[in-house]
């Protein structure tokens, strides 16, 4: 596809909101265009399987990637895995898998082809436990570690960072009117320069 605006993803190319991997088309450009000089291409594909007594599993690419204009080439690629799985009908679990890659080539006088961007990870694990109608368990732990390259005309800055999320709760319902919930958050978060 030809086009005057780019797609719009995580970065503000292109007149970009900044929300995480829209499909939609961004705003007006800033400059002036005679003719059609960004060819934009967004490609998905996605695989679920479900069936009665086997594990969820749903995979899912998407890329999205601005080519030449006046403010240079950009890609956003998303791969992502989630699987689902009940242990009769008191406990289910969950597990994730997220790789989301974003470059950006910068327009002329800027720093080399590709030297901005970023490269982050997500793992979630979780799980949900009922023993009784009264009394259920739930237990999550998410992590993600991040790498990018800031560019500012010629200089590079490399950074690193790495959250990490654990939630428990408890909830006990010993009647209609009557329902104890106890949860306990623990968050860490580092973040480092090359």
């Amino acid at each position: 596809m030809k086009t005057n605006n780019g797609l719009s993803f995580g970065y503000s190319g292109y007149n970009g909101s900044g929300s995480n991997y829209s499909t939609s088309l961004s705003g007006t450009t800033t400059t002036t265009a005679t003719s059609l000089d960004v060819a934009a291409r967004h490609i998905s594909a996605g695989l679920q399987w479900a069936k009665p007594g086997t594990p969820n599993v749903n995979l899912n690419w998407d890329d999205m990637t601005n080519g030449g204009g006046t403010l240079g080439s950009s890609d956003a690629t998303t791969e992502q895995v989630q699987v689902q799985n009940s242990f009769g009908k008191r406990l289910q679990a969950q597990a994730g898998w997220q790789n989301t890659r974003q470059s950006y080539g910068g327009s002329a006088g800027e720093v080399g082809t590709m030297a901005a961007g970023s490269q982050s990870t997500t793992e979630l694990l979780g799980t949900n436990w009922t023993p009784s109608d009264k009394l259920a368990f739930t237990a999550n732990y998410n992590l993600n570690s991040s790498t990018g390259n800031s560019a500012t005309g010629t200089s590079i800055t490399p950074t690193k960072s790495t959250s990490t999320a654990v939630q428990l709760s408890a909830r006990w319902t010993p009647n209609a009117k009557l329902s104890i919930n106890l949860q306990r958050n623990a968050d860490r978060v580092r973040r480092r320069r090359e």
